[in-house]
């Protein structure tokens, strides 16, 4: 049941931030399918993205499941915050120059978001 709280906390957000946002995003997409600078620019452009993405998600995410107290909303941020930190691990390792070890410590965060977003 959706309470006032809830509805408040949905209509928080004006439309410039949505459009900022989106913005971001569509920037990114072009930069990834257009790949305009060299192979490892595109890289970092892609993961610095994806460590983006998942932490700010789950960072939301979270907020928003301690302020309404529902599970499934802590239970997502918890996933997507187990995610972030393997791509950042991931990201770490591309960056160093060294090879990926398989299996890495990046493993231990995405296999750790499996049983919270399942």
């Amino acid at each position: 049941m959706t309470t006032t709280g809830d509805m408040q906390l949905a209509v928080r957000r004006p439309l410039p931030v949505y459009v900022a946002l989106g913005g971001i995003v569509l920037a990114w997409t072009v930069l990834l399918v257009t790949s305009p600078f060299s192979d490892e620019v595109s890289v970092l452009v892609s993961n610095v993205g994806l460590v983006s993405a998942a932490l700010i998600g789950a960072t939301t995410a979270l907020r928003t499941g301690i302020r309404s107290r529902q599970r499934a909303w802590l239970l997502l941020g918890g996933g997507a915050l187990s995610w972030g930190v393997g791509q950042l691990i991931w990201t770490i390792y591309e960056l160093s120059g060294r090879e990926v070890p398989y299996p890495s410590w990046a493993d231990v965060g995405y296999a750790g978001a499996v049983p919270l977003l399942a």
